[in-house]
């Protein structure tokens, strides 16, 4: 027999071994990468006379083409709605007139400037893309929430590569102009991040690989966007400022300058906030080097080129919808905000959204990636606040004055476009980190000068130089700080190369077809008509409410179906309520029946979530699959191997089982069955003066042990119910919780039995607890409920109520726990001992340990009471208390006792908590109701 010291020695040994084969598991894996970058490096390969940019600039093109391939057409953020205006302007040559009370497409998008769709339709314009609107086939399934698997997809289509003619030629050819579009942005943002850190070049190269690696920005620039040409514009706009302050005022720069501003306002809003930023930047140079003139000339060009290029425009707005912008009308097609911010929620997803969420924003990256790129924002903040602080101390020196001069137009910049986020989300419920995005050319330049800031600091303070190095700027060499810095970028571009290929491509890939089921996988037959299921692979494992449930169907395809059929997925309990569902096309949007192979067999894979609400103590539950006809509008009905209707197919799918503690008011210790203070209980009626009284030294003094079925089960505490007085049967309920003090392993029977005078075995109740023993954890406990019914014909004299338990094994072969054996075997002799029994048999029943515990005895007079004198009186307040609940129908029967276990915790008790009647010829077959369908015969899983 297993003691706990063996329980524990066995944890322990697992640990360690489990420990062991880690290790040696991660020494393989690094030996591994050794092995692989010694043979990297040893390798001659063909150097490619490109420059870091280049280099940057490659694998930008690289990834973006990627990102493009993986991305199904209108499936790449808000694409559908940008390229819809695009469609519109290119057929009609107009611009659409919004109206609030009737959203087009593109909805909110019709508010932005023109310059991009303009452009755009034009581009598209030799194409014929009459077929759009024949894509636009929506999934009604679609989810949004960001953990859900499946149904990413906005729209149904046969496979994620559609031919390239019509709409989808024109989407992928507009994408590859944005494409080139952020060749010139990552330029950009490379030449501002020299020109604002001049004393570490290696900034603006660090500049340039966090924004070409930047999946999100990866994303934007391979999808029909106006971000491409804005993020290209506005770079250029803050790298010209930066030059205008460093290098003082010029006519063509001026010029150039105010072309710039203007081509920004007539593509996106945030041309208006440079636009106002670079007249007050000019003004700071003007009074810094005293060139009003040259000021003069600045204003002259900006205002003017604006007035001709973008002023159209805004009067447009203003005589259409009474303002410059039109945001009036846009926040109210984006939707308007009607709850205040949730700060912490909000943030965690704006800064998810900036790094990268794909699809149409449900889509979500690694975990892994965005707490790196924290970590790596957080040490980049610190570095460029630490740099700033220096400038400021050192601004007596003419290279310190003009980087900080530098720095903070940068920082200028990032404070107005969050300035401008926070007006724009306050009145539209908005979370996109992209809405940062035109501002990029500021944002990462910053980003960078951090970073390299502190990993310049890191190698100075893990390699410090000699005290008679005399030029701190040179402490850390070029060469060292660009080596301490490149890896990061090159990690930071490995991740961008999974995305694609891992997290994107395969929300969008269907099923594949195949000729087999894989073992071991449970077998199933169901047939719908041009489906067949014929297995499924099912976790047969415990759930709390709110997790998910993994399900695989196998489906063989007898024949292509003319409609796009729907399959609706319900987990339902015992009394055949819905606790999980799920509704969808099969393959999770992906996979259309119209467009399924005959003779292929398709794993299907879905994610269900158990409803948080869903569980009150424990119970079994399965899966029921149905087929809905669109076309016909109705449930497909499924039939067996025979040709037998199945009103409904149940599939087994665990059980699901609250890890709180039971409370158990009014339940009572074994040990506490007869004080000295309570030795006349009566329960039903007033026990006769002639009941015996049992002596004080009788009084029960037994140990836990007494009450553990080896280190597997152990009787807690018990509870009592009877029928009401006026029922015709004498019906009885015992309640016992019962702790695992070990997983028991085993689906196990608990049993109680009423035993009479000479053994004789007068009425039992055979149970499977709700939660079936084979779920059990340690520390476990639950209510297990035991109906027991007495004859009428009882004779009267004293009864014995006994509990235990038992397992069937596959030969039939019945095996009861036990309990420990006695101490001194000799001198404890079994009560189930008869005095009749050999001096022989009888040695050889004292040594063996029953398996049994007596709960308690009860008493049947000479008139037909009923007594129990080892049981405590129920008080009024709890007699009272037990009334009001019969009455809301909340228990069946009156409690016979109610003393409060003063080791009891919350818990709220619930007739779902009941265990389920075990029969000699039990299945797992059920018949349930659910809310989706009718339901009567199951087909088992």
């Amino acid at each position: 027999m297993q003691t706990p010291n063996d329980l524990s020695q066995r944890i322990l040994n697992t640990f360690l071994a489990t420990s062991n084969w880690l290790a040696r598991w991660f020494n393989r894996l690094g030996l591994g990468l050794y092995r692989a970058w010694v043979w990297f490096n040893n390798v001659n390969w063909p150097r490619l006379p490109l420059t870091p940019y280049q280099w940057i600039a490659l694998f930008y093109v690289i990834l973006a083409v990627l990102f493009m391939l993986a991305t199904p057409p209108f499936e790449a953020g808000a694409e559908l709605r940008h390229y819809a205006l695009v469609q519109h302007v290119a057929e009609t040559g107009d611009l659409p007139v919004q109206d609030a009370q009737a959203p087009a497409l593109w909805r909110e998008y019709g508010n932005q400037p023109p310059l991009y769709y303009l452009g755009a339709s034009a581009l598209i314009s030799p194409i014929d893309t009459s077929n759009f609107d024949a894509l636009l086939n929506f999934n009604r399934h679609r989810i949004d929430q960001l953990d859900y698997l499946g149904n990413k997809n906005l729209l149904l289509r046969d496979a994620p590569f559609m031919p390239l003619e019509g709409a989808v030629l024109a989407v992928y050819l507009l994408r590859i102009v944005n494409i080139v579009f952020g060749i010139g942005t990552i330029w950009l943002v490379y030449r501002i991040g020299r020109h604002i850190a001049p004393q570490r070049q290696i900034a603006g190269y660090v500049a340039a690989a966090i924004t070409a690696f930047n999946p999100m920005f990866l994303f934007v620039s391979a999808s029909v966007s106006n971000l491409p040409l804005v993020m290209l514009i506005n770079a250029g706009i803050i790298y010209v400022t930066l030059l205008l302050l460093y290098h003082g005022f010029d006519w063509r720069r001026s010029l150039l300058l105010g072309a710039l501003v203007a081509l920004a306002a007539v593509t996106h809003l945030s041309g208006l906030l440079l636009m106002l930023l670079v007249l007050a930047a000019g003004a700071w140079a003007a009074r810094y080097r005293q060139d009003w003139r040259g000021y003069g000339i600045l204003a002259a060009c900006v205002l003017g080129l604006f007035a001709i290029v973008a002023g159209w425009w805004y009067v447009r707005n203003l005589m259409l919808y009474g303002d410059l912008t039109g945001l009036s009308v846009a926040s109210q097609l984006a939707g308007l905000r009607v709850t205040s911010f949730d700060l912490l929620g909000e943030f965690q997803l704006f800064r998810m959204s900036f790094w990268g969420i794909f699809g149409v924003l449900n889509i979500q990256g690694s975990v892994l990636f965005y707490a790196l790129v924290d970590f790596a924002v957080v040490l980049s903040l610190f570095g460029v606040l630490f740099l700033v602080m220096q400038l400021v101390s050192i601004r007596d020196f003419s290279y310190a004055r003009r980087e900080l001069y530098g720095l903070v137009f940068i920082l200028s910049v990032v404070l107005l476009s969050m300035i401008g986020y926070f007006v724009w989300i306050s009145r539209v419920a908005t979370y996109e980190g992209k809405l940062l995005f035109p501002f990029l050319g500021a944002i990462m330049p910053m980003l960078a000068v951090g970073f390299v800031e502190v990993v310049w600091w890191l190698l100075f303070l893990l390699s410090p130089p000699e005290r008679s190095f005399v030029r701190a700027g040179e402490a850390v060499t070029e060469h060292t700080l660009r080596e301490g810095s490149v890896w990061p970028m090159r990690f930071m571009g490995l991740m961008a190369l999974m995305v694609p290929l891992f997290i994107i491509a395969p929300a969008y890939a269907p099923p594949a077809a195949q000729d087999t089921v894989p073992e071991p996988i449970d077998r199933v037959y169901a047939d719908y008509g041009p489906v067949e299921l014929v297995a499924y692979d099912i976790p047969d494992r415990r759930y709390n409410a709110g997790d998910w449930v993994d399900v695989t169907l196998y489906w063989r395809v007898r024949e292509q179906s003319d409609t796009d059929n729907m399959l609706s997925l319900a987990l339902v309990n015992p009394g055949g309520f819905t606790v999980g569902q799920l509704d969808t096309i099969p393959g999770a949007g992906t996979l259309r029946t119209t467009a399924w192979e005959p003779g292929k067999i398709y794993a299907d894979t879905y994610r269900i979530r158990l409803r948080p609400s869903a569980v009150d103590t424990g119970y079994p539950i399965r899966l029921h699959v149905n087929w809905w006809d669109s076309h016909e509008q109705q449930v497909l009905q499924a039939v067996d191997g025979q040709g037998e209707t199945l009103e409904a197919v149940m599939l087994n799918a665990g059980v699901i089982y609250d890890s709180r503690r039971p409370e158990t008011p009014g339940y009572i210790k074994l040990s506490d069955r007869l004080t000295e203070a309570q030795q006349l209980a009566a329960v039903m009626t007033p026990a006769p003066e002639a009941t015996p009284t049992p002596e004080p030294e009788e009084v029960l003094e037994e140990t836990p042990g007494q009450y553990d079925f080896g280190t597997v089960l152990r009787l807690k505490t018990f509870r009592l119910y009877y029928q009401p007085e006026d029922a015709e049967d004498r019906y009885y309920e015992l309640r016992i919780l019962w702790e695992a003090q070990s997983p028991p392993g085993q689906s196990y029977v608990g049993f109680a039995h009423v035993v009479g005078p000479n053994e004789t075995l007068i009425t039992q109740a055979d149970v499977r607890p709700s939660v079936p023993t084979n779920y059990w954890n340690f520390r476990d406990e639950i209510i297990v409920r035991y109906p027991l019914e007495l004859p009428e014909d009882m004779a009267p004299g004293e009864y014995e109520v006994r509990v235990g338990w038992y397992h069937v094994d596959e030969d039939g072969v019945i095996e009861r726990l036990l309990l420990p054996e006695p101490e001194d075997a000799e001198a404890e002799a079994p009560e189930n001992a008869s005095e009749n029994t050999s001096e022989d048999v009888e040695d050889e029943l004292e040594i063996m340990p029953p398996d049994y515990v007596r709960v308690f005895n009860f008493v049947i007079e000479e008139d037909g009471t009923i007594t129990t004198p080892e049981l405590p009186v129920a008080t009024e307040e709890e007699e009272e208390a037990t009334e009001a609940a019969t009455e809301a129908g909340e228990e069946v029967g009156t409690e016979v006792v109610a003393t409060v276990d003063a080791e009891a915790t919350a818990w709220p008790e619930s007739d779902d908590a009941s265990g389920e009647q075990a029969t000699a010829d039990e299945t797992d077959a059920v018949t349930m109701p659910t809310e989706s369908a009718s339901q009567t015969p199951t087909q088992e899983g």
